[in-house]
């Protein structure tokens, strides 16, 4: 067989040059320990969102709550130890483009299949059954974001005035004279000829200042992901010009993403129930429903 005969068709080289084609750069939040401390507040905050009940002894319901929160999605069968809520993949497709069966693969319990809806059933969170991990990624890399701001804004600050000096001498001269102005003495003496207004520069400090500005804009985001999952937070910052349309468009936002996952894991707990005898269930917090107005005019957020 010849080369050329050998050589790949056209349409597998022009789909392989679209897939290695250089693109755009992305620009990537930071993550660091501000980072992850945010992503926990953020999680947190949805967490305090639903009250369980019902749940048996044996349940744990942190690894409950991070499996399905994080994942998307948890299964609940009859294993060796009793009925448990665990960890799991699912695998299979019926007519609906559903899974069919689960694999588990505990470290006690062991590996096993089972299917959905005859000996098990399937949790799911969304519709997609994707998690949060992308809304906590994008709004705590945004809120670390403001912390890293702030920090170097503050570091800048401390910076005030600069002294030049033509010698040892005359520099130990103004470190002393500093020294005495910032221990808070009354009158400081120097000769002329060590000191005038050329060999001092000041900085804008005040000028440079926008570590407020940071801190509001970091309240927004925090707004901003509370609108997004649905809570009635309490609107502490009102734009200049907010129409009213603008106002009650956000209104209608409230509530849409919790009550999507209420719905979901309420569905999924009725038949957890109906299959192993169980009464379990969900709900949103009080404070969550309230209409506005209840607590002084003011809407709450999530503890």
């Amino acid at each position: 067989m010849s080369r050329k005969q050998n050589k790949p068709p056209q349409e597998y080289m022009d789909l392989l040059s679209e897939y290695l084609r250089e693109s755009p750069k992305n620009v990537n939040g930071i993550w660091n320990s501000s980072s992850q401390y945010w992503r926990e507040w953020l999680l947190k905050k949805v967490f305090s969102c639903f009250q369980f009940s019902g749940f048996p002894e044996t349940w744990d319901l942190d690894y409950f709550l991070l499996t399905l929160f994080l994942k998307g999605y948890i299964t609940v069968c009859d294993t060796a130890a009793g009925v448990l809520p665990l960890e799991c993949g699912y695998t299979g497709i019926n007519w609906f483009n559903e899974p069919t069966h689960v694999q588990v693969a505990n470290p006690v319990l062991g590996s096993f299949q089972k299917e959905i809806g005859k000996d098990c059933v399937l949790i799911k969170l969304q519709y997609s059954y994707r998690g949060i991990e992308p809304i906590l990624n994008r709004y705590s890399e945004l809120l670390a974001s403001c912390d890293s701001s702030m920090t170097v804004n503050l570091m800048n600050a401390k910076v005030s005035e600069v002294f030049f000096a033509t010698s040892k001498t005359q520099a130990d001269t103004m470190k002393l004279m500093y020294d005495k102005i910032s221990q808070g003495e009354p009158a400081v003496f120097v000769r002329e000829a060590d000191f005038n207004g050329e060999n001092v520069y000041s900085f804008p400090v005040k000028n440079q200042f926008v570590a407020d500005q940071i801190e509001e804009l970091q309240t927004l985001i925090k707004r901003q992901f509370f609108q997004e999952i649905g809570v009635n937070a309490i609107n502490s910052y009102k734009r200049e010009r907010q129409s009213t349309v603008e106002v009650d468009a956000g209104d209608e936002e409230k509530l849409v993403s919790v009550q999507h996952w209420l719905d979901n894991i309420g569905h999924g707990l009725d038949q957890v129930n109906a299959m192993f005898g169980l009464n379990t269930s969900v709900k949103l917090r009080e404070y969550l429903t309230a209409p506005a107005g209840n607590n002084g005019g003011e809407q709450n957020e999530p503890q």
